[in-house]
């Protein structure tokens, strides 16, 4: 979901409502309630409120789909092209086209510090601050 709300934002949206389906439950709680466990989820959490919050996003509504019933998205998440599912080449965007991919992927690493100095929490939203204003 954080992917998506800054896909929305590159293409010149804001102040916009969201309705949210996925299959994933926590994201799902993320974005409906801003409730979240502190963890390794914290960067991306921390990102998709931030997005959301800059740009006037507002999230209308987040219906869990079961999975079985998600079958585009899990497709593609399990590396079926667009293409195979019956897309046509104009309504695919490539991630290439995001100057922005490299620093997402950096904010929202897993495997980064877990935000427990002040001193990592302040890089951490400088580099935050910095993304917003590029996308």
């Amino acid at each position: 979901m954080a992917l998506s709300v800054c896909v929305i934002r590159a293409m010149g949206y804001d102040q916009l409502g969201l309705d949210l389906i996925g299959d994933n439950t926590t994201s799902l709680s993320w974005a409906k309630y801003n409730r979240f466990k502190r963890g390794r989820s914290l960067r991306t959490t921390l990102l998709f409120m931030r997005i959301t919050s800059v740009f006037g996003m507002r999230i209308n509504f987040a219906d869990h789909l079961a999975g079985e019933r998600n079958t585009v998205c899990d497709a593609l998440s399990r590396g079926v092209t667009p293409q195979e599912l019956g897309f046509i080449d104009e309504s695919i965007t490539s991630v290439e086209e995001f100057t922005w991919i490299g620093k997402f992927l950096d904010l929202c690493n897993p495997t980064q510090e877990l935000l427990d100095s002040e001193k990592d929490f302040i890089s951490f939203w400088v580099g935050l601050s910095e993304f917003c204003s590029e996308l």
